[in-house]
């Protein structure tokens, strides 16, 4: 099997993100992997000021990243023999990994499957991992200290969680929400949940503490973002919708009718931007006036850049002389879509986050990373 297409698995592996919290509160020790230095290749994006450079990760086939407190930027990933892993990468620093333990028992060598990575409330990360291919069919949720963020939980390392009523499978995006509480989506079914079984948002206090999960439409588990307002979105693949989540628990649904839809984020206009198979969307904190820009790729993750802009990353590849390689998209608030290839000269660009100065992004397939710099 290539990398590519073994990268192109793990990425589909990771859009089903099957997890369930599953709680023990242990911590689990660290295992620092020697750091590499960041390639000298920069570039200039097309039609901005912006440039982009490489950093190497060998070995090591990153996919979900996020931004962590400090400037550091935090990515999931699967590293050499297989082995799940967390890196970061500390503001003008080089890679380190965090490995030794994270996966949970039955997924030892089976590439670990973690999922989407956030900041937390509490400025520790929580990170996602797969039930496939437990036995008990459990999916877990983690917590690794940031080193900056108050734990309660003693020195740095990784708190693994467990539901004490059972498993909660499929989750779907996890983020840091209001009340000082970790926000997750998931199915309400335990193991493959019949049609129909209705999507949930569940929470967490930083220390444990899970609530009941508060019902959404039928549908699959899909991203999640808190608004400036305080209230929670969340993509519902299955149903073509997106909903919104007060703090008080009210659920609106909002239909969109656009297949395929993939991640939201809060754009630097304070509308919340969405991606699907087909387009880029844009709606109000009020849930109206629903806009659909045609993109010339699949978008795959958006984040908002220290710009002023969107970015965006896509699977979809170019070839130059020859030579393929991936693809970053940038999209101004006002739907304006650029393509941008200069600079970039990995495979399999995925995950995407954004620091007060850069926007990072994944390029799994080509152990890289990529930093577009302002």
């Amino acid at each position: 099997m290539s990398t590519n297409t073994r990268w192109m698995a793990r990425r589909t592996a990771s859009r089903r993100m099957q997890a369930a919290l599953v709680l023990t509160g242990g911590a689990i020790a660290l295992a620092a992997m020697p750091a590499a230095a960041q390639a000298a290749t920069t570039a200039r994006t097309q039609g901005s000021s912006s440039a982009i450079s490489e950093v190497p990760t060998p070995g090591v086939e990153a996919l979900n990243i996020a931004a962590g407190p400090g400037g550091s930027v935090w990515y999931t990933a699967v590293g050499p023999d297989s082995l799940a892993e967390v890196g970061e990468i500390p503001a003008g620093g080089a890679p380190v990994y965090f490995s030794n333990g994270i996966f949970q028992a039955g997924q030892d060598g089976e590439d670990g499957d973690l999922g989407p990575i956030a900041l937390g409330p509490d400025d520790n990360l929580w990170f996602t991992q797969s039930a496939e291919p437990s036995s008990a069919g459990a999916g877990v949720v983690y917590r690794i200290s940031s080193g900056v963020g108050n734990s309660g939980d003693g020195p740095a390392g990784a708190v693994k969680y467990e539901r004490a009523d059972g498993i909660l499978p499929n989750v779907g995006g996890i983020t840091g929400g209001p009340g000082g509480r970790v926000y997750f989506t998931e199915t309400s079914a335990a193991i493959d949940p019949p049609a129909g079984a209705p999507e949930e948002v569940g929470s967490m206090g930083v220390h444990g503490g899970v609530t009941a999960g508060i019902p959404g439409a039928p549908s699959l588990p899909g991203a999640v973002t808190e608004d400036r307002e305080g209230n929670l979105w969340f993509l519902e693949p299955g149903s073509e919708e997106i909903a919104r989540m007060t703090p008080a628990g009210v659920v609106t649904q909002v239909p969109v009718d656009v297949a395929g839809l993939r991640d939201i984020t809060v754009g630097p206009d304070g509308n919340l931007w969405f991606t699907s198979a087909s387009a880029i969307g844009r709606i109000s904190p009020s849930g109206t006036g629903l806009r659909l820009f045609p993109v010339p790729v699949v978008p795959d993750q958006i984040t908002a850049g220290p710009d002023g802009n969107l970015w965006f990353t896509t699977s979809d590849t170019v070839t130059t002389g020859g030579r393929e390689s991936g693809q970053l998209g940038m999209i101004t608030t006002a739907g304006v879509p650029t393509m941008i290839t200069q600079g970039i000269t990995g495979l399999g660009t995925f995950g995407i986050a954004a620091t007060s100065t850069q926007v990072w992004f994944t390029e799994g397939a080509s152990d890289r990373l990529g930093v577009v710099s302002f």
